[in-house]
């Protein structure tokens, strides 16, 4: 999962989204799959993780640690969730869960 977490980084151009919070911080999601995973990455970090694009689903339990290896803290999953909830509902997805 490293491996691959690496090439999506290095992924040019980069074929998921990329956008700022509001405060103007740069982040990317990409989808991956057939909507049942996603990398987020941030500043030079990256996570891979399990969603359900289709039903609006973000499971932060899943999230468990960045690239680097450095555990994903608390505050680190609510933010990356939030950001993901903010681009499910742009894309259409009314009711976003997170688990």
């Amino acid at each position: 999962m490293l491996q691959y977490c690496k090439e999506l980084k290095a992924q040019r151009p980069f074929l998921g989204l990329v956008t700022q919070d509001s405060e103007g911080h740069p982040y990317k999601l990409l989808i991956l799959g057939r909507g049942e995973n996603a990398s987020y990455q941030e500043d030079d970090r990256a996570i891979i993780f399990e969603i359900h694009f289709g039903s609006g689903l973000i499971s932060t339990t899943s999230m468990r640690r960045w690239d680097s290896g450095t555990r994903l803290s608390t505050a680190g999953k609510t933010r990356i969730a939030d950001r993901v909830a903010n681009c499910f509902r742009a894309k259409g997805i009314g009711d976003v869960t997170t688990i």
